[in-house]
């Protein structure tokens, strides 16, 4: 890291430090793990895994317990991440932390908005943090939690970094009130491709609401949709039954598709399920429970939609 940045971010989280409330139970946007994260690194001395377990994990928020089991997993493991990509965390204290910092109250004012949309009445805490440099976050019914130096490889400034906070906090808060709302004892479903599609799809439909800068894996999904619709539909619904996600989802695919167009076909079933209910709150309540995906597709009529485009 250079003295500059040292120098700068050190006095940047002093001043914060003086005059921004400690972090409670009842808050629902938290810095303060990136923030206690962000002092150990800017040290003269070299990083360890002891001071990185005793000033950083040990004292962490709730977000730290949601987020290490899975993701940092040890101190010794996050101190080798930070080894090798040292870059990464100098780039996101430099640029992310502070448009993180400055994002606090429109992300209240977000989780609000969601909320009120959703008709859900629990709060969902958001955790910004630092983790071992192999997820942008992770949500369950705990509440959510972002992995800065991840997030922060795709924006190259803070206004960038303040627009993918956006669009990532919409789409997985979603996911939070989901693993919420699903969370009573139901018998367990089978999940598939569709299920999948659904779950992800209206994740992005919701954040589509309230925001309409949208990020450049969203945009190229949404080019290659549109001029691809009815070969994609063909495709999907051959697949959609199927446990395998296939090329859909989280993966690479071996064509030339844009990875994880399943989140797009979602997407397009939840919008017209919604468009074609005459009761717009009680299909957004159903497309969040997600308990009969056949009838959302069925009720959404999005097949005779493609069907009826002109072939290209």
């Amino acid at each position: 890291m250079t003295n500059r940045i040292a120098k700068t971010l050190s006095l940047a989280i002093i001043f914060l430090s003086l005059y921004q409330s400690p972090f409670s139970a009842q808050a629902q946007y938290s810095t303060q793990d990136a923030e206690n994260f962000a002092a150990i690194f800017l040290k003269q001395e070299k990083m360890t895994s002891i001071a990185l377990d005793k000033n950083y994990l040990s004292v962490g928020t709730e977000g730290i317990d949601l987020f290490t089991p899975l993701r940092i997993k040890t101190a010794d493991n996050m101190m080798r991440a930070i080894s090798k990509a040292e870059a990464d965390y100098s780039k996101a204290i430099e640029i992310c932390l502070p448009a993180a910092q400055e994002f606090q109250s429109e992300a209240e004012e977000l989780l609000r908005k969601s909320r009120e949309l959703l008709n859900v009445d629990f709060e969902t805490p958001v955790y910004i943090l630092f983790g071992a440099n192999n997820s942008g976050g992770t949500a369950n019914r705990k509440g959510l939690a972002i992995g800065l130096e991840v997030l922060c490889k795709f924006a190259e400034n803070e206004a960038e970094a303040k627009n993918l906070l956006r669009w990532y906090t919409y789409h997985e808060v979603v996911h939070v009130y989901q693993a919420m709302i699903r969370s009573k004892p139901k018998p367990r479903a089978k999940n598939s491709l569709l299920r999948q599609a659904l779950h992800e799809g209206f994740a992005d439909l919701v954040s589509s609401f309230f925001l309409t800068d949208t990020g450049k894996a969203e945009m190229e999904r949404s080019s290659y949709g549109k001029t691809n619709e009815k070969k994609l539909w063909k495709d999907f619904s051959a697949a959609m039954h199927d446990e395998s996600l296939g090329d859909w989802m989280y993966t690479k695919p071996s064509s030339d598709q844009p990875r994880d167009m399943g989140y797009w076909i979602g997407k397009q079933i939840s919008r017209h399920y919604y468009e074609n209910s005459l009761d717009k709150a009680r299909a957004l309540k159903e497309l969040l429970i997600l308990s009969n995906p056949d009838r959302i597709l069925k009720k959404s009529k999005y097949a005779s939609f493609v069907h009826s485009l002109p072939s290209r």
